[in-house]
């Protein structure tokens, strides 16, 4: 019986330090909560984000209800516990994800538009041009509102894309064609960039290319605003190029305009290798830099009039110029993710200008991804809103610590840091931190990361904000008179540094680190815990480090898969080493480039000839022998093979019209692919290892889902610029 007692009394003392340490820890929550209570409105777009990623991570479409009665339900719970302020919290933050899983859900049906379902053509369409774009050594033409031959109105797509190699149209022009049309493509690799799903939320229904001359039936016959400023930008473009050629004419567009299409890929490369691409895409820089000049330059001017400068505040009227400038540039520049987050904020800060209110804060940064998430719920998804929402909380985070630690130091009367430093000290501080903030996520998304982008950047950011745009602003503003060619050609002096700034950083050994994995669990984790880290203020921010560190080894772990094929099966690639083995160095040029990235090598080569080898490879008339990790892959190109290879091979892959009655009668001991396997699961991503064979595939990472109906494998029209 005292064996009982005692073990009765050391239970309850458990039981009660434990109730301590709860309670404690309870309490602890509870003061640092009061003490972060103005952060709390930031997580709001977390929540929001997360409820939009969880809807889209789903393998089919939920009923329409679905999200309507959950939010029903929160708000009910919030109503309920409103006098409770800790429930409070956490019903508000289901509340908010529940909307975000509503705002993709109700944006899905919204869009909702025919696709093509199957390749068709050559076919006659005829359409209203929307938009031009040079794409190398052609132009990507925008149809709205097509008729297409031989297609009813209830299945024809409202928008379609061609790539025409002829003198391209004008916005705005009703344009017929004889083309080839295909269904948006389907990712190249599993977990890769997603054009199918992309064209749907912007309704493009199908892409294709030109055959032959466009025939212009009626010449600017109408259109919108959207077609307007298309025709804006495209006369934009030719006054640009009319001035500056090649990769000069294309930079000076990319950063006026932000058409870049018609970057070659060399520099492209380079701006990537060096990690300068953001310079390519407009973003907040851009969008700071034009603000910021238009700002300096009439609060200058109107100063240099003691009259106006007595009566007016300049300051303020320098602000709505500064405005107005923005948002035209806002829409020349298309308007895109970065560009929108830009625009938000650039606006919350001159409109604190005017109330006399300025100071830098994550607020404007949260309505800002609030205004996009809700109106664009599919951003959340894309490099853009991930990259430059990434750089700018980390950024703001870092500059209030920084406020914070110069604050201590004022009052401990130390003297401030010297003002020489400050520019020079700022801009390899911010080059840092950006660079460190995108990192995982251009691994993410682009399997590749930059090592050298703060050398590169320390001298490529400054050009472009001290000369570059500077000198792109009055070109703009010269063209009307006819007077941009002067500052068309200072702006390339500018240039030319960043180009070779860009391809003398590429050369450095190491540049790049290409082959990059970094797994959705991984990315989660560097995700959540940098928002940890950078929104709250007090101490236990710090308790974010560990699931950064934790999404970073989960990178390290990954390995790039070891065979690659594509949907269609034209295309079948291996890694050996550093070199992409390929059926073909012809075909499907669209996967050949995403599947180098994705494995990280650097020489692509042709499958060995028959009666030979190459590395991991051996061939013969009849089929391949591909051996890693102790598996063996047989790919059969004849059915005479398969009697002796499918009895030593882990995995058979079947290269020729082979009968499935035949395939399973003679290898009925591996795994078997066949051709139908491809066109039905997409693209697939192979891992060989000694625990055994590992099979990816597109359709198994997407589901079914509305975007996903119809597709066909890589289509040379949807590129990288699309990402």
């Amino acid at each position: 019986m005292s064996v009982n007692s005692a073990a009765a009394d050391a239970a309850g003392d458990v039981e009660r330090r434990a109730a301590r340490l709860l309670a404690r820890m309870r309490d602890r929550a509870v003061v640092t909560l009061a003490a972060e209570r103005d952060r709390l409105f930031l997580w709001l777009p977390v929540f929001l984000g997360a409820g939009i990623i969880g809807y889209f991570s789903l393998p089919y479409e939920p009923p329409s209800v679905f999200g309507w009665c959950f939010a029903a339900l929160c708000t009910a719970l919030c109503v309920a516990m409103r006098r409770q302020p800790a429930w409070t919290l956490v019903c508000v933050a289901c509340l908010a994800t529940t909307l975000g899983f509503l705002a993709g859900q109700v944006r899905t049906a919204w869009v909702a538009a025919p696709r093509l379902a199957a390749p068709l053509g050559p076919v006659t369409v005829t359409g209203m041009v929307t938009s031009v774009e040079p794409s190398g050594s052609a132009w990507r033409v925008l149809l709205s509102d097509p008729s297409i031959v031989g297609l009813t109105s209830d299945r024809t797509p409202h928008r379609l894309r061609v790539s025409v190699r002829s003198i391209p149209p004008e916005p705005g022009d009703r344009v017929r064609l004889r083309a080839r049309l295909l269904p948006p493509p389907t990712p190249a690799v599993p977990g890769g960039f997603d054009f199918q799903r992309q064209s749907w939320f912007v309704g493009l229904g199908a892409v294709g290319y030109a055959l032959g001359r466009v025939e212009i039936l009626a010449p600017r016959a109408g259109g919108g605003f959207a077609e307007a400023v298309a025709s804006v930008r495209h006369g934009i473009d030719r006054r640009i190029l009319a001035v500056l050629d090649g990769d000069r004419g294309a930079l000076a567009n990319a950063l006026v305009t932000g058409l870049r299409g018609g970057v070659s890929e060399e520099t492209i490369a380079a701006m990537r290798d060096s990690g300068l691409a953001h310079l390519l895409a407009i973003s907040g820089l851009h969008m700071s830099l034009v603000a910021g000049f238009v700002f300096f330059v009439v609060r200058a001017g109107l100063a240099a009039i003691p009259s106006l400068a007595l009566r007016w505040q300049t300051r303020k009227l320098a602000a709505v110029v500064a405005l107005l400038f923005a948002g035209g540039y806002l829409l020349l520049s298309g308007a895109t993710v970065p560009t929108q987050r830009a625009f938000v904020m650039l606006t919350l800060a001159l409109a604190a200008i005017l109330a006399d209110r300025l100071e830098m804060s994550m607020r404007p940064i949260a309505f800002a991804a609030l205004i996009v998430l809700v109106l664009t719920p599919e951003a959340v998804l894309g490099p853009s809103f991930q990259l430059s929402f990434a750089a700018v909380v980390t950024l703001v985070a870092a500059y209030e610590a920084l406020k914070r630690r110069r604050e201590r130091r004022a009052a401990a009367g130390l003297p401030p840091a010297s003002r020489w430093l400050s520019y020079p000290g700022g801009l390899i501080f911010t080059s840092v931190v950006a660079a460190v903030a995108t990192a995982p996520f251009a691994a993410y998304h682009f399997n590749q990361a930059a090592l050298y982008s703060v050398a590169a950047n320390l001298v490529a950011v400054p050009v472009t904000g001290l000369w570059v745009m500077p000198c792109g602003i009055v070109a703009l503003l010269a063209m009307p008179i006819g007077l941009e060619a002067l500052p068309l050609r200072a702006m390339a002096v500018g240039l030319d540094v960043i180009t070779w700034v860009a391809r003398e950083t590429a050369s450095w050994p190491g540049s790049a680190l290409r082959g990059v994995i970094m797994p959705p669990s991984g990315m989660a984790a560097v995700a959540v815990g940098g928002l940890w880290l950078c929104l709250w203020r007090t101490g236990w921010r710090l308790a974010g480090l560990p699931a950064v560190v934790a999404g970073l080894a989960m990178a390290s772990l990954a390995a790039p898969p070891d065979i690659l094929l594509s949907q269609d099966g034209r295309l079948v690639a291996v890694r050996d080493a550093d070199t992409l083995l390929l059926t073909s160095l012809r075909a499907a040029g669209f996967e050949r480039e995403n599947w180098m990235r994705q494995t990280g090598a650097d020489v692509a080569e042709a499958w060995p000839e028959h009666a030979s080898e190459s590395g991991a490879m051996r061939c013969d008339i009849t089929a391949c022998l591909y051996r890693r990790s102790g598996r063996t892959v047989a790919f059969i190109r004849h059915e005479d093979a398969m009697d002796t290879d499918c009895a030593n091979a882990d995995l058979v892959v079947l290269l020729a019209p082979i009968s499935s009655r035949l395939a399973n009668r003679r290898c009925n001991g591996p795994r078997l692919l066949r051709h139908r396997d491809l066109r039905s699961e997409g693209a697939h991503a192979i891992w060989l290892s000694p625990a055994g064979v590992t099979v990816e595939t597109v359709r198994g990472r997407r589901g079914d889902r509305p975007w996903t109906k119809a597709g066909q494998a890589g289509d040379p029209d949807a590129s990288a610029d699309d990402q």
